[in-house]
């Protein structure tokens, strides 16, 4: 988990990352850009943050990450540099196996 909260670490306009894998072994990642937009609360008040998808042919390419899974799942920069870092290293895969 990371030190700084997630609602002091998402400025508006900025781009932010998204590592998924396309095997079991996580040696090959999949990128996923977004810009934050903004913090939203749904009707039940489960709060999320609202990005956009980069990359996408269509107009709608809303992202929503809700608030607890969001110091897990979204990355900045450096996080994202990181995170492929030790993928390519394999410290991931080794991670996954136990």
């Amino acid at each position: 988990m990371r030190t700084k909260s997630t609602i002091d670490r998402f400025v508006p306009g900025q781009t932010y990352f998204i590592v998924m894998f396309d095997d079991k072994e996580l040696t090959v990642p999949i990128v996923q850009t977004l810009t934050y937009l903004k913090r939203g609360e749904r009707s039940n008040g489960t709060k999320y943050y609202l990005f956009k998808e980069l990359g996408r042919a269509t107009k709608k390419s809303n992202f929503l990450v809700d608030e607890k899974n969001a110091d897990d799942l979204v990355l900045d920069e450096a996080g994202l540099i990181r995170q492929l870092k030790d993928c390519f290293a394999g410290k991931l895969a080794t991670s996954a196996r136990r």
